[in-house]
């Protein structure tokens, strides 16, 4: 598989991918995004069916498999996901 399937994804899905490949639960995800955990849920659903997956697991396996993410340094980062909303705001914005 070729890294322009994961481009399908949105800001959004790859964000909750990323924070799945550091080995975070949905709700890890929904706590430290401020969003609901049929929302994150939701959002997992999205990447599996994107990806033509049938779980998490086999969904990071693909995305280390495929070299995914291109910038490495984003599986690393200290936050869980680098796009978060604020409670207050309710806006995106970026974090860190």
């Amino acid at each position: 598989m070729s890294l322009k399937q994961f481009e399908r994804l949105s800001p959004r899905e790859q964000e909750v991918l990323l924070a799945m490949m550091r080995g975070k639960m949905a709700r890890e995800i929904c706590k430290q995004s401020y969003v609901s955990l049929p929302t994150v849920r939701s959002q997992i659903h999205s990447i599996l069916s994107k990806l033509g997956v049938s779980s998490q697991l086999a969904a990071v396996a693909l995305a280390y498999q495929s070299g995914w993410p291109p910038d490495k340094d984003r599986l690393w980062e200290d936050n869980v996901t680098s796009i978060s909303e604020s409670p207050d705001s309710r806006s995106l914005k970026l974090s860190g």
